[in-house]
């Protein structure tokens, strides 16, 4: 099969990594695949010209940066059509912005199903930031969208529910979750065996490694991190002798590596800097507690599942998009949201009991092995050849 993948605008961050990681479990099914949006995907890259382009861009009044992400959507489509042209297509999967509708025009126009792939709640994202957005342009665009689409998938039961508020098919929507690719689990399976955490917290005079992959914005609270590094630092014994490693790049970089140096444990910290996926994957494995401070209430994170193939024990925020994905106190521990001590308390729980800690990864690890990404593009595919929207339009 000759696959389309397409987007319009991506950022630097996970849904990047997330759009790449789906081109090649597309092509690990043994499919051709175009991958086309806008301009490329570059995750993390801030000191490249593309990357300081999308700084000036962010810095723009949210209006600026719609009515742009309007005209993107149009270049996006121009140049989707092109490359089919070239090479031939026989589906498209394209993963929706805020306000496009491109795709469901080249759908319609190249008489090929659609599969929409929708990993955002606008309403909760603005929110959080504070902006707002043209609510009645991205209801219609989206529902333009729905009504094209032969599958659409989301990542979570909130995301559904949101678009099936806005008028969306509910009859059409997959629940997909982000996941872990096929290799990287196999590279987790064995460092299980070969490297478990917490192994030598205890002969290393307590010594053991926290760790957080992703980008570095507001919402993942990477300061609640410090906070609790501080804590568990100052209270050792029983708190040990942790150290943090950090990788990825974003807007709170500077602001967070000044907040380590108030709280006096940058010495204790690790900035990795943007790693390559595989990098990155393979660094997790150096954790002996994958942490993530916080996050959306709405999207299924990639990172969850990354640190839980590669077996590590993981903490995260209670909030009901977490809930779907583990069981708490049996593949994860789940803390309140934006509670540094219950944070600093649960990393107490995983050094002070090592043999617990490995068997919550392991069992996070086993729950894993049904959200790789090749699992999920399996998913789609089957779910589009039951659908009775096949037939071009």
């Amino acid at each position: 099969m000759r696959v389309l993948l397409t987007y319009v605008t991506i950022g630097r961050g996970g849904d990047a990594v997330q759009l790449l990681a789906l081109a090649e479990a597309i092509r690990s099914g043994g499919h051709d695949v175009s991958l086309v949006g806008a301009y490329p995907i570059a995750p993390y890259t801030f000191d490249t010209v593309g990357g300081r382009v999308k700084t000036l861009i962010r810095a723009l009044p949210w209006w600026v940066r719609d009515l742009l992400e309007c005209g993107f959507d149009a270049r996006a489509t121009w140049r989707a059509s092109r490359v089919a042209g070239r090479h031939g297509v026989d589906a498209i999967i394209h993963r929706a912005s805020v306000y496009d509708a491109g795709a469901a025009y080249l759908a319609r126009r190249l008489r090929v199903p659609l599969i929409l792939y929708l990993d955002a709640h606008v309403e909760v994202e603005r929110a959080f930031r504070g902006e707002r957005y043209w609510r009645g342009l991205h209801a219609k665009t989206m529902r333009t969208l729905g009504r094209a689409a032969d599958v659409i998938a989301t990542p979570s039961r909130a995301v559904a529910d949101y678009y099936i508020g806005l008028g969306l098919p509910a009859d059409r929507i997959e629940i997909v979750r982000n996941g872990i690719g096929e290799r990287h689990l196999r590279m987790g399976l064995e460092m299980a065996d070969t490297h478990p955490p917490l192994a030598d917290a205890v002969a290393d005079a307590g010594q053991y490694t926290l760790g957080f992959v992703g980008s570095l914005s507001r919402w993942h609270r990477v300061d609640l991190l410090l906070d609790a590094l501080r804590i568990l630092r100052e209270g050792r014994p029983p708190g040990g002798n942790p150290r943090l490693v950090i990788v990825g790049r974003g807007t709170e970089e500077d602001a967070l590596k000044a907040r380590a140096r108030s709280l006096g444990v940058e010495g204790a910290v690790e900035w990795r800097g943007a790693l390559s996926h595989d990098d990155a994957v393979r660094t997790i494995g150096e954790f002996d507690i994958g942490i993530l401070p916080s996050t959306l209430p709405t999207g299924a994170p990639m990172k969850l599942s990354e640190y839980a193939a590669m077996a590590r024990p993981v903490i995260a925020p209670d909030l009901p998009n977490i809930r779907e994905l583990f069981t708490e106190k049996e593949e994860i521990l789940l803390v309140p949201p934006g509670d540094t001590g219950a944070l600093a308390q649960a990393v107490r729980s995983f050094v002070a009991d090592p043999p617990m800690a490995r068997r919550i990864g392991r069992a996070a690890q086993r729950r894993v092995k049904g959200y790789t990404w090749e699992q999920a593009v399996d998913q789609l595919l089957r779910r589009l050849a039951r659908s009775p929207r096949t037939d071009p339009p």
